[in-house]
């Protein structure tokens, strides 16, 4: 069975429970965010309100492809909201994940999550993002 898309670096020596167990404590401190749920709900909806205006645009391109203005705003608003899904994830969903990793003792980057092992303490700086290595548990 191929496996998810997740937020933590497959090297990480973690069992599969412990994975989701990972994920639904980030998922856990992502619903105590009433800001998360708004920014997603706003980019969600928002768009919907210029539906009609949108369509009125695709209607030149309707008249020569042949293919409806409704289908194309249809999948230009499906493209959108993969895109937002997208960017929801990797820069509100993902930290929350990466900060359950540091509380259970990994050593990994807070901005970008990479795995800080072996690296020599002299290193004062993640060799992926470049955010300074001693950081403090949010």
């Amino acid at each position: 069975m191929p496996q998810r898309a997740s937020c933590i670096d497959p090297g990480l020596p973690i069992d599969p429970q412990a994975r989701r167990e990972m994920h639904r404590a980030a998922w856990r401190r992502w619903n105590r965010n009433p800001i998360n749920a708004l920014i997603f709900g706003i980019g969600l909806v928002g768009p919907i309100f210029l539906f009609p205006w949108i369509s009125n645009q695709y209607a030149p391109v309707q008249s020569w492809t042949g293919i409806p203005a409704f289908l194309i705003t249809f999948l230009t608003y499906t493209a959108y909201i993969g895109a937002l899904s997208l960017m929801m994830k990797r820069w509100r969903y993902a930290p929350l994940v990466y900060a359950e990793l540091r509380e259970r003792g990994y050593d990994i980057c807070p901005k970008c999550g990479y795995w800080l092992r072996d690296l020599d303490e002299t290193i004062a700086h993640c060799p992926e993002c470049g955010r300074a290595r001693a950081y403090t548990t949010e």
